[in-house]
């Protein structure tokens, strides 16, 4: 007996960790694509959560967990389906599930009447709290400005306390290299190594933003940050990550995706109860092989079976060279892995944005 079962209560699901937190994904959906994105969201996905499927998974969440920490509710952008976003948040107030915070970066925003009874229609649904994601990977399409209105006007609806920006330090330094005194153009990523050299930039945008380098993060920021070769990786495993972080994401298809780790399904979700009940954490040869060796033992399983050779370049992190062979895996291998899902998360990775300048 390990010892966190030594601490589970009987009736308390096995395998899993119990969630404390959680998110609804109610699309990858979003109008940014932004180039550190965990998710590969941007304008190229289409489906959404039925309203039946946001009901559905928070009553399981309900269920299986009883007392979770809260839920929050995120995208992609989720304000690109208003309906279905206000839908969420009166689900969760009646099912008096504590709603952490609407994670939004304020794309969909105009400075007008409309949006701004968007902000008051879920206050008056409910919602107490507004995360806003800030960040200089957003500003390279969302200007300053915008940025800046839109955090106004959420202050005047919710209050200044229950605004939450992620990360607000940004602001400052958004303002310092700006393009245009009012902050109205967009701030290309190449102005930070043009104001700061690479490896300035990289301690700034890796460092000072905190990056997993997952999702597309590894792959079109690597050249900011110190890489190593694949074997420095070896015998890292990802037993927390997968099974023991007590959070996860729920996305459009059914996915049950553990911790912040995109493009991995646990398995579909949408009956969340008959899920925890008979989850294997043995059933997926890509889970299990991650779970006890790390990305490293999927490189040698990729390479025997599917020809992956690692990068020579090196890989910036653990879960920067996780994405890169799985995303080999799954549009090598014909599908053979139902765990790499949703498929179109590796189809989007990269993002349409000029290269930087390094």
């Amino acid at each position: 007996m390990g010892l966190l079962d030594r601490f589970r209560k009987k009736d308390e699901p096995r395998g899993l960790v119990p969630l404390h937190s959680c998110g609804l994904m109610l699309s990858y959906r979003c109008q940014l694509a932004c180039r550190h994105c965990l998710y590969a969201c941007g304008p190229g996905w289409r489906d959404w959560m039925s309203a039946e499927q946001v009901t559905r998974l928070l009553e399981g969440v309900r269920e299986v967990w009883r007392h979770p920490r809260g839920v929050h509710f995120s995208g992609g952008e989720p304000f690109l389906r208003f309906d279905l976003l206000r839908h969420a948040v009166r689900e969760a107030v009646r099912l008096s599930m504590p709603i952490e915070y609407v994670e939004t970066s304020g794309s969909w925003f105009h400075d007008d009447d409309a949006s701004r009874a968007k902000l008051r229609a879920l206050y008056e649904a409910g919602l107490r709290r507004l995360l806003i994601s800030v960040s200089p990977f957003h500003a390279e399409v969302l200007p300053l400005a915008r940025s800046v209105s839109f955090i106004e006007a959420a202050c005047g609806v919710f209050g200044r306390g229950r605004v939450l920006i992620y990360q607000h330090q940004w602001l400052k330094l958004l303002a310092g290299v700006r393009l245009d005194p009012e902050g109205k153009r967009p701030i290309p990523l190449r102005r930070w190594v043009e104001r700061h050299g690479v490896n300035g930039a990289g301690k700034l945008l890796w460092h000072g933003y905190r990056l997993i380098a997952g999702g597309r993060c590894g792959l079109e920021l690597a050249g900011l940050a110190r890489c190593w070769r694949a074997t420095h990786f070896e015998g890292q495993g990802c037993r927390m990550e997968l099974f023991e972080s007590g959070h996860a994401h729920f996305d459009p298809y059914g996915n049950y995706i553990p911790s912040f780790c995109g493009g991995i399904s646990l398995g579909k979700a949408d009956d969340l109860p008959s899920f925890v009940g008979g989850f294997d954490p043995a059933a997926s040869v890509v889970v299990s092989t991650l779970a006890e060796e790390g990305p490293y033992g999927l490189v040698r399983l990729a390479g025997q079976r599917y020809g992956f050779r690692p990068d020579q370049k090196g890989y910036a992190a653990k879960c920067h060279l996780c994405v890169a062979v799985r995303r080999h895996l799954a549009l090598k291998s014909g599908a053979a892995f139902p765990e790499l899902a949703p498929l179109a998360f590796y189809e989007r990775l990269r993002t349409r944005k000029k290269p930087l300048d390094l």
